[in-house]
């Protein structure tokens, strides 16, 4: 076998193909990543404060302060 019939290696590792992809921005996940797993969806890290926004959004209220005045009342 001389020097010519080698095959050449490739200078580059092989593509990482990804195993995976975010539900919340649906990007790739690979290998290594840390991701959450929320009601079976695989969230990136760098989504979860946006995905628990908008997975809580229905969770959001406002807080209304009432000032009673003199006597008690159950109105407020």
């Amino acid at each position: 076998m001389s020097y010519w019939d080698v095959p050449e290696r490739p200078l580059e590792p092989p593509e990482e193909h990804p195993v995976g992809y975010c539900d919340h921005c649906g990007g790739e996940v690979y290998e290594g990543d840390t991701v959450y797993r929320i009601d079976g969806q695989c969230i990136h890290d760098d989504c979860l404060e946006d995905f628990a926004k908008d997975y809580f959004a229905d969770c959001k209220e406002e807080v209304e302060v009432c000032v009673k005045a003199r006597a008690w009342t159950d109105d407020c």
